[in-house]
Parts: C-alpha cells; sequence; structure tokens
C-alpha cells in the first residue's frame, strides 16, 4: 500500500450518524479533511451525503477487518476517534440483564480495543508517524454514576486503558487522548428531557435542570459543538505536546 501523507487529514469518527459524533465528523469535514461517518446500520446513515461505512459494533469478530480494510481503502487513517458507545439508564443494580451486559462489553470495550490496537499495529506495519486517537469518554468513566454502574465500568476501563497505551505509543509519534464529556444537549438528551417534562409535569428549563444542569457548576448542558471543538484541537499539530490525557468537558462537576 502506497500511504501519502498530505495536509489534508483522513479521519474516521465511529458513531457518527448522530449526536456528538455527527458534529465532530461535520467539524472535521467543514475544515477540509476526508471524513468517513460510521454507523451501525444503513438506515442510520442514508441520509447523509459523506463517505459512510456500517458496521455493527457488537460484531466484535469483524471489527479488526472492517478497520484494515478502511485504512487501506484511504490510503491510512490520521485520526481516529472512538466515539460510539451505548448505555441507557439501569435501574436496578440487582437485576442485571445479560443480553444488555453482554452489549455493553462489546461495543464500548472490546471493539474500542480491537480498534485501537489495530490502528497502532496498522500505523507501525507501514511506518506512519504522527497519528492521533481520540477517545469520547464520559464522565460516568471519572466519576461513577449511581444510575449507570455498568456504563461507567466500561466507559472507566477504556479510559484508563487508552492512558496506558499513550505512553507506549507515542515511540512511534501516535498520540492518544480521551475527551470526557459531562451533560450534553444531543437528541437523546432532548427526549429525555420532554420525557420527563410531561411525565413529572414540569416545564422542559426545569426537567432539563433536573436531570443535568443541577449538577455542574454552570447550571447548564453543553453543546456537541463544544465537545467537538476541543477534539478538532487536540488532533491538531498545536496540540502536538498533549498525550495521555483525560480532559473534562463538563461545566465544572459536582460529584454525585
Amino acid at each position: 500500500m502506497n500511504i501519502q501523507k498530505n495536509i489534508t487529514k483522513k479521519v474516521l469518527v465511529t458513531g457518527s450518524s448522530r449526536g456528538i459524533g455527527k458534529q465532530i465528523a461535520h467539524d472535521f469535514e467543514k475544515n477540509g479533511n476526508t471524513v468517513i461517518y460510521h454507523g451501525s446500520s444503513n438506515s442510520s446513515l442514508e441520509k447523509l451525503n459523506c463517505n459512510k461505512s456500517i458496521l455493527d459494533l457488537r460484531d466484535t469478530s469483524n471489527v479488526v477487518k472492517w478497520y484494515s480494510d478502511i485504512f487501506k481503502e484511504y490510503h491510512g487513517i490520521d485520526i481516529l476517534i472512538l466515539n460510539a458507545g451505548i448505555g441507557i439508564p439501569e435501574t436496578n443494580i440487582f437485576d442485571v440483564d445479560p443480553e444488555y451486559l453482554d452489549d455493553l462489553i462489546k461495543v464500548n470495550i472490546i471493539s474500542q480495543i480491537y480498534l485501537a490496537t489495530q490502528h497502532l499495529k496498522l500505523v507501525q506495519q507501514y511506518n506512519i508517524f504522527g497519528t492521533s486517537i481520540i477517545f469520547i469518554s464520559s464522565n460516568a468513566g471519572i466519576y461513577p454514576r449511581s444510575k449507570f454502574p455498568l456504563y461507567s465500568m466500561t466507559k472507566n476501563a477504556m479510559t484508563y486503558y487508552l492512558e496506558i497505551l499513550s505512553k507506549e505509543f507515542i515511540k512511534h509519534k501516535t498520540r492518544i487522548n480521551i475527551v470526557a464529556p459531562g451533560s450534553i444537549k444531543t437528541n437523546m438528551t432532548d427526549n429525555a428531557i420532554s420525557n420527563f417534562s410531561k411525565e413529572n409535569n414540569v416545564s422542559e428549563k426545569d426537567a432539563e435542570l433536573q436531570l443535568y444542569s443541577h449538577i455542574n457548576s454552570m447550571k447548564r448542558m453543553g453543546s456537541a459543538k463544544e465537545v467537538s471543538e476541543l477534539v478538532q484541537f487536540l488532533a491538531s499539530d498545536k496540540a502536538s505536546f498533549i498525550n495521555g490525557e483525560i480532559i473534562k468537558v463538563n461545566g465544572g462537576y459536582y460529584f454525585e
């Protein structure tokens, strides 16, 4: 494979059909980069006019081949954004759904490990320097949430796994950093606010405060754009001396 290094970066953003991932992918594209959007199904990406790649990350047996094929098709990936993840409120910690737990571990841990390590194998194989991996973790990966114990566990595992990897693979000038968003406005949180408002007969503003905004000192939710701007910086040469860091975007979080 003939690898060519250009000013324009080649970027893969997992879980970029909506929310934070979609904003990150859009901003990289707007800045002139070649971006591959990823979704778990054709339907999740069908309305987007973009470079697309489909894989359900629960299918861990195909993750390595899938990423290798993309890497070779685009003659290398300069920036890998590990954004994809799943998680729902876990109302009863004593009643674990085995299927949910299995999916959670496959998507949030196993597939992430496979993607990160395969990227690092490929950049070594083709002698590529200066790439970047950014993992979109969560506040819950640093401050365990009582409503999300299993989700918190998976995010915590990957956060510190990648922090360890960052020390090893900087030898090949591949930087790894972790971004941990707090409460961010997305379609998912908007739906949760709307449902809470209706169920509890409160305004959507009060619903947002009770669900999300009360846990940070700024008393508001963040935007996907605010997360994306940090990611754009970390992936750039301006952040060339930043490696192995866990950077929180949470408005000054209060530990529950």
